[in-house]
C-alpha cells in the first residue's frame, strides 16, 4: 500500500530528488535507514553487552582482519 504525501523541503534536496530517476524510492530508502538506525540506536552497545558475547565478537573481527 502506498500513501500520498506532501513535504516542504529545503530548495537542495527538492533539486536532488526532482534530478533523480524515482523521487519515492529515494525518499523511502532514506527513511528506512532512518528506521533501521532508530532500531538499532535502542540496543546495548557492544562494550555494554555480555563479557562472553563481547569476547567472541572480538576474536570474530581478529580472525577476519586476519584473512
Amino acid at each position: 500500500m502506498t500513501i500520498n504525501m506532501t513535504f516542504s523541503l529545503p530548495d537542495e534536496v527538492a533539486a536532488y530528488l526532482k534530478a533523480g530517476p524515482n523521487a519515492s524510492a529515494t525518499v523511502a530508502a532514506a527513511i528506512r535507514r532512518q528506521m533501521l538506525e532508530d532500531a538499532l540506536a535502542g540496543l546495548p552497545r557492544r562494550e555494554q553487552a555480555d563479557p562472553f558475547l563481547r569476547a567472541s565478537g572480538d576474536a570474530f573481527m581478529s580472525a577476519e582482519t586476519q584473512r
